[in-house]
């Protein structure tokens, strides 16, 4: 069984996955992030990375998974995937490098700062 401060990552990561798309709109004006001219897409990942990893950095190859699976909740939530899902695996493989990279950012600090500040987490 995961514990509780793992699964609240894994949580956090789904919803950051499901609020890059939702938010879309509004920051980018395209219903698809992907769509947008600028480096909105990837920046929301790195930093959906960074934030569920920050959670519980132990488990911080959870948060790209995360966030791959809200964003395909939320596509299949607003009827937005139609014939594509049988290329999103392809699609989240290639979408997950930002937020992999945030969240490894994350344990190599976590790792850097050493046992003696997490003197109570096992």
């Amino acid at each position: 069984m995961m514990p509780k401060r793992d699964f609240l990552s894994f949580l956090v990561a789904v919803a950051m996955g499901a609020g890059i798309w939702a938010l879309s709109p509004i920051v980018t004006g395209k219903t698809e992030p992907w769509d947008s001219r600028g480096p909105y897409y990837s920046i929301a990942l790195l930093t959906g990375g960074v934030l569920s990893a920050a959670v519980c950095p132990r488990y911080f190859w959870l948060a790209p998974i995360g966030i791959q699976i809200g964003v395909l909740a939320f596509m299949l939530l607003r009827g937005i995937i139609g014939p594509f899902i049988v290329l999103f695996p392809l699609f989240a493989l290639y979408h997950m490098i930002p937020s992999f990279i945030g969240a490894v950012a994350v344990y190599g600090i976590y790792v850097a700062v050493g046992p003696a500040s997490r003197s109570g987490e096992r």
